[in-house]
């Protein structure tokens, strides 16, 4: 959802025009891309709520028990999707359609769920290869979702650290927070026709 609305969010304004009926007002365009992005998370988090609560109470019928780790799995699911929704917002203020920025997004996604399996690629005996510092820099350059996905983690009894927490918040909201400055500098020096 996160994917298909906000690859399109931008664009709708743009393509109906309503975009200037709300820059006339005294919105500066930065404001206009943060209320869209918190429009979108706020949405996307309540129905990734709603849908927590429904498992959660779905895993309390089926085994008499709450599980209190899926909590901390459906909160690293509100940090992932705060990269997510940034990255989609992101997209939609570079592209101008919506096809190619939900493309963009969920292939930000994707890579982003697999930067470990990227790592493999990597390996010592080649050096420094063309592929090698590729490969690095992606690993560098794409959020690591991997990172934040703990679901596995979680069901085969794994504790999560509160090092893992602290930083997994603070990589989140830094990565999605570096993806707003961006795309309100690109949002800024768009022109409207």
């Amino acid at each position: 959802f996160a994917v298909i609305s906000g690859s399109a969010l931008l664009y709708k304004e743009l393509s109906k025009k309503t975009v200037y009926n709300i820059l006339a007002k005294p919105v500066s365009r930065a404001q206009f891309v943060l209320g869209k992005y918190l429009g979108m998370y706020v949405t996307v988090g309540v129905m990734a709520a709603l849908m927590g609560i429904g498992l959660s109470i779905f895993v309390l019928l089926f085994e008499g028990k709450a599980d209190l780790n899926m909590f901390y799995a459906y909160f690293f699911i509100l940090l992932e999707l705060l990269i997510v929704c940034a990255a989609a917002i992101f997209f939609s203020s570079i592209v101008v359609t919506p096809m190619l920025s939900g493309l963009f997004t969920f292939g930000i996604f994707l890579a982003g769920r697999s930067a470990t399996q990227m790592l493999y690629f990597i390996s010592p005996e080649n050096g420094e290869s063309l592929g090698s510092v590729v490969l690095q820099a992606l690993c560098w350059i794409l959020p690591r979702l991997d990172m934040l996905n703990i679901g596995n983690d979680l069901v085969y009894g794994a504790s999560i650290s509160k090092d893992h927490l602290m930083w997994s918040i603070v990589y989140a909201v830094g990565y999605s927070g570096i993806l707003l400055i961006l795309s309100t500098a690109i949002f800024k020096r768009r022109e409207f026709n």
